[in-house]
């Protein structure tokens, strides 16, 4: 297990490092798409890793993450709904301030499941945007 902390520039350095040790990797599975933020150019083992065949899935379907997954660095994304998420806590928030009931059971806020087909077509939806 790699552990980037959320930091983009940790999550590539890691993702590099791992390949390097370890190029008989098959596939990768990501629980977020920090690697993928900021510049490809900072993937280069990653991207040959890939190019020779290697198979990744990642959480996040954002729009650099899409561009990722176009230069072939993935063949296939789990997105999450942000905005609903976010919807559901402010509101839970604002029942748990004002001693409301809420919900206490699962709370299903939808996934976004796309491959290879979809990669061109979601990134259409999405607007561009960089990390600072």
């Amino acid at each position: 297990m790699l552990v980037c902390n959320d930091d983009i520039t940790t999550a590539a350095k890691e993702v590099e490092a791992y390949i390097r040790k370890h190029p008989e990797t098959d596939a990768f599975f990501f629980t977020g798409g920090w690697a993928f933020l900021g510049p490809p150019e900072a993937l280069p083992f990653y991207d040959q890793w890939c190019r020779n065949g290697g198979i990744a899935v990642s959480m996040d379907t954002c729009y650099p993450v899409l561009e990722a997954a176009q230069r072939g660095f993935t063949q296939a994304l789990v997105g999450q709904d942000f905005k609903r998420m976010g919807e559901f806590t402010v509101s839970y928030l604002v029942c748990a301030i004002k001693d409301l009931p809420y919900p206490g059971e699962f709370i299903d806020t939808g996934l976004e499941i796309v491959d290879q087909t979809d990669f061109e077509r979601l990134i259409l939806t999405r607007r561009p945007w960089d990390i600072k």
